[in-house]
């Protein structure tokens, strides 16, 4: 994913901007063959104040994608785990 990509969800609408933007990042991230501590840091940055504002199924993609990941971001992973069922 290109950085015009991500310009262009930041401005589109606000309804669905953090539901795309949480799935474009981690996305993104799995596209990473072996991310680095830095690359974890700015997901998880960028990740944990979208979280609460994302839908559900949102959550499911971005739990789904991260599940095929060979170095997923432990903090995601957790803040994941304690979501609502």
């Amino acid at each position: 994913m290109s950085s015009s990509d991500f310009r262009q969800i930041a401005i589109s609408g606000e309804t669905e901007r953090a539901d795309r933007l949480f799935r474009a990042a981690v996305s993104a991230f799995c596209s990473l063959t072996r991310p680095c501590g830095r690359e974890i840091e700015q997901l998880e940055d960028l990740a944990f104040p979208l979280f609460d504002a994302v839908s559900v199924e949102s959550k499911r993609y971005v739990a789904a994608a991260l599940s095929e990941c060979t170095y997923p971001p432990p903090a995601l992973v957790r803040r994941l785990c304690d979501a609502t069922v």
